[in-house]
């Protein structure tokens, strides 16, 4: 029941941080899923909606990310979608691919690092590092 308490505490906090009411449910879901209970969910789910007022009374509706002005025509979504899912999936699939050759490519070529998992995580580390610090593409959230 305790860890359920904590739960309960921190979901609105999830919830109220970005904005997402949603996010705070999905982060319940995914911290109950081993111990459901009935009362505990109800508790959870009221906080959110307790933390979601909350946080719209003082700082008002916000959108993290500004407000679009343009818009399209529905011509042109239904140009444009079928091309943006075709090339997404595409890409995606790509780099799922690379991610997953990743591995055997490391233990081909760096046959040291294959029993040194924390060395590889350091070197990747170091790498995302310097990409930032030349380019400043992967600094922030995302």
């Amino acid at each position: 029941m305790r860890a359920s308490m904590i739960i309960a505490g921190c979901t609105p906090g999830v919830a109220a941080a970005f904005n997402t009411p949603l996010a705070g449910v999905t982060f319940a879901i995914k911290e109950l899923a081993d111990a459901y209970e009935q009362r505990v969910a109800l508790l959870i789910m009221t906080t959110i909606l307790i933390a979601g007022i909350v946080s719209l009374g003082p700082a008002g509706d916000y959108v993290d990310f500004g407000a679009v002005g343009q818009m399209l025509t529905a011509g042109a979504v239904l140009r444009i979608a079928p091309v943006a899912g075709v090339l997404g999936g595409l890409t995606g699939g790509l780099f799922a691919r690379a991610m997953l050759n990743i591995g055997a490519a490391r233990d081909r070529w760096f046959r040291f690092l294959k029993d040194r998992p924390v060395v590889w995580a350091l070197l990747c580390g170091i790498a995302v590092a310097v990409l930032g610090v030349a380019t400043g593409l992967t600094w922030g959230t995302g």
